[in-house]
């Protein structure tokens, strides 16, 4: 059986798929962020032997027919760790839309709305890309991770200074980094090498709030979901050929809750009332599984799915993206409330 590879590295985790060419998953990897804009080389390098010293444990020597990469690091780097350990003897790389759509939608021609760390909206037709946002949390990623978490810091500081109303978020922040008092976390950010990522991980302590009905991190959420819209149709109205292709969404802020989901939808079907918007149904470290189905299925003159109504929309036949769901069911993308449409 050949082997594959899929690595998906992002600005909080990165996560490796080891699979053969019956899709059955054979090692799995997790480690830490790995975004060369932000991070140091060697604090990269670190990430990324931890998620491939697990994914390939017992691969050693073995020889890879393609490795899928998504990362926001140079393939020349990663592929240069991978072969510590492992002949390759290809390496595909997929851009972060693509790995989102693929693993979302199933689809290699649609926008993608991805929300993680940082934010970053993109056009997708089989190889062409366009995107909008991506700017970086210092001058953009409206909706993104930080932007919710700076907020969230934001109004705690509005609330312990006296010009805000009262939030739960101040609390669950000073709870979470184990603070005496809020002005205690300048010394966390400030300090550290990485604030970005602190920044970012507060946003599910604003989520939680919300949750609790705390109004200060609901309209933060509302916000969060506005403020992608806003790109989300820019974008659309920059590539009206693609009008009526689906928007599936990518990232774990989306998981934050409902009222960013709705404010989103709300925004986009304002302006397109029949948007076709859908939550993912893998998490993008899939979309290289379904990338290699994609091949295998084109190679052997296969074309999309022409059974089974649910599934008419779908690139890949019922039956492979039956067996890849029941094989990567851990990387199903799930969320806490519900996301019908």
């Amino acid at each position: 059986m050949g082997l594959r590879l899929g690595i998906d590295s992002g600005g909080t985790k990165t996560w490796a798929v080891l699979f053969d060419d019956e899709y059955r998953l054979l090692g799995t990897g997790a480690g830490g962020g790995a975004n060369e804009n932000f991070e140091s080389a060697g604090t990269i390098a670190v990430s990324i032997r931890q998620c491939l010293d697990s994914c390939l444990q017992g691969y050693s020597g073995a020889t890879l027919d393609t490795v899928y990469i998504t990362a926001l690091v140079s393939t020349d780097v990663l592929t240069g760790i991978i072969k510590e350990t492992c002949t390759v003897r290809r390496v595909e790389r997929l851009s972060e839309g693509e790995a989102c759509l693929l693993a979302g939608a199933q689809k290699q021609r649609g926008f993608v709305a991805l929300a993680g760390t940082g934010a970053t909206l993109f056009a997708l037709d089989r190889g062409l890309r366009r995107a909008a946002g991506g700017w970086g949390s210092w001058i953009g990623d409206e909706g993104s991770g930080y932007y919710v978490g700076q907020r969230g810091i934001a109004a705690a500081i509005r609330q312990v200074e006296g010009r805000g109303p009262a939030t739960a978020v101040t609390g669950l922040i000073q709870e979470h980094f184990g603070l005496a008092a809020l002005w205690d976390i300048v010394p966390i950010l400030y300090a550290n090498s990485s604030p970005r990522s602190i920044i970012s991980s507060v946003a599910k302590l604003v989520a939680q709030a919300a949750k609790e009905g705390d109004a200060a991190a609901a309209g933060i959420l509302r916000d969060a979901g506005t403020e992608m819209a806003a790109q989300m149709l820019a974008l659309m109205n920059r590539e009206p050929e693609m009008k009526g292709e689906t928007i599936s969404l990518a990232g774990s802020v989306w998981k934050s809750g409902r009222m960013m989901f709705d404010s989103f939808c709300a925004a986009i079907r304002e302006r397109e009332p029949d948007a076709d918007i859908r939550l993912p149904l893998f998490e993008p470290v899939i979309g290289g599984v379904i990338a290699a189905a994609l091949e295998a299925q084109a190679a052997a003159g296969g074309g999309a799915a022409e059974t089974g109504a649910a599934n008419e929309d779908a690139a890949l036949n019922d039956d492979t993206l039956r067996t890849i769901a029941e094989q990567f069911d851990r990387y199903r993308y799930r969320v806490d409330w519900n996301g019908t449409l």
